[in-house]
């Protein structure tokens, strides 16, 4: 039995349930299979067109999906790598990589290395470019861009491979999840090992070497290395198609100065209010009045719903949804009279709700569950 949730939401306006998109690769030609029969997709499972002229609305997600194997087998620029973290065995543990002059290697002490230095047994972690076409095969195969050889060492350093903006005098990844200080001291090289300057950062795909960072959303960190992957044309179109459309979300924010009840699959849910402009709702009552499991955990500050499906912690604008990205509303969720409240736009954004308006009554909010 699968769950679909459907929001219907009596507004003056529609909650925009946007999609993210991911980046293109920064600049080199990406190797496709020979046999021209096998379709291909774009990777990830998370792109979204809005209207007939096929928009791409984008939120904050990395241009790059990473994953943590090991090399089990290079041969004809083709590596074979099972998942570190696979529970299962066979095809869905099995995940190959092409490998060409293109891809680049690195210990995580940021020591440039080459493919020649990659053999079986080694932990790794591969970075591919999420636009990236990838056939239709299993296992599923994907460009390389990014190798790092874990070593000794590993679990002291870190790394980060995605498209970077300047933003208040810091350097932002497009997964808002770390920013840059760039200092002095800071080693920054293009692919080629040589030397390039601090102010031609923004905008470009950039592979990132730190030791620590801060606690806050994003993380901060002043990086021990910085390599120029290039320009990204598809992430800086994302990145101005959410700007230019960034006027029309605003238009579009609904008004709950009017909001006087929620009733959730028939059953009135007591508790909500209205702060900053925010609507407020209490998460257990609602999330079980549409069917979904509550869990608290007391030790996390956190609740998990549908057996850890979805994860919300307290004070933290960072909403989970299994291995997808967190993704920022507009608040953090908060206790309040001994509940837990989070703004109405989770259950569409978070709970991929479909929302729909109705502008004759903008006085009740009423949230449905169809099960299939």
């Amino acid at each position: 039995m699968k769950n679909k949730w459907i929001a219907m939401i009596s507004l003056t306006a529609v909650l925009a349930s946007g999609s993210a998109v991911y980046a293109d690769v920064s600049g080199g030609n990406v190797t496709t299979p020979q046999n021209t029969d096998i379709k291909t997709e774009i990777q990830g499972d998370i792109m979204q067109t809005s209207g007939s002229a096929g928009v791409v609305v984008p939120e904050a997600v990395a241009s790059y999906i990473k994953n943590a194997v090991t090399a089990v087998k290079l041969t004809d620029g083709l590596l074979e790598t099972k998942l570190s973290d696979a529970v299962s065995e066979g095809m869905e543990s099995t995940i190959n990589y092409i490998v060409s002059d293109r891809t680049l290697v690195y210990d995580t002490d940021g020591n440039q290395k080459t493919t020649g230095d990659l053999k079986e047994g080694m932990h790794l972690v591969v970075y591919t470019n999420a636009y990236a076409p990838a056939p239709l095969i299993m296992p599923p195969q994907y460009q390389a861009d990014v190798i790092i050889i874990s070593g000794e060492n590993a679990m002291a350093k870190f790394h980060d491979v995605d498209t970077y903006f300047e933003d208040q005098n810091m350097l932002v990844n497009a997964a808002n999840q770390l920013a840059l200080h760039i200092g002095k001291d800071v080693n920054i090289v293009g692919r080629d090992d040589k030397a390039v300057a601090a102010d031609a950062l923004n905008g470009k795909d950039l592979l990132v070497f730190y030791t620590s960072s801060t606690r806050s959303i994003p993380a901060q960190t002043t990086p021990d290395k910085v390599v120029v992957l290039g320009e990204n044309e598809l992430a800086l179109a994302s990145r101005n198609a959410a700007a230019g459309l960034s006027g029309l979300q605003e238009e579009a924010a609904p008004d709950y100065s009017a909001f006087r009840k929620l009733s959730a699959a028939g059953k009135e849910i007591a508790g909500v209010y209205v702060e900053n402009g925010i609507l407020m709702v209490p998460l257990r009552e609602t999330a079980e009045a549409l069917g979904m499991t509550v869990e608290w955990n007391g030790t996390m500050r956190s609740v998990l719903l549908n057996d850890g499906i979805y994860t919300v912690k307290i004070a933290e604008n960072s909403y989970i949804k299994g291995k997808m990205m967190p993704l920022q509303l507009s608040c953090a969720p908060v206790i309040k009279g001994g509940r837990t409240y989070v703004p109405v736009e989770y259950f569409a954004e978070v709970c991929e709700m479909t929302a729909v308006s109705d502008a004759n009554d903008a006085t009740r909010l009423q949230l449905y569950a169809e099960t299939k």
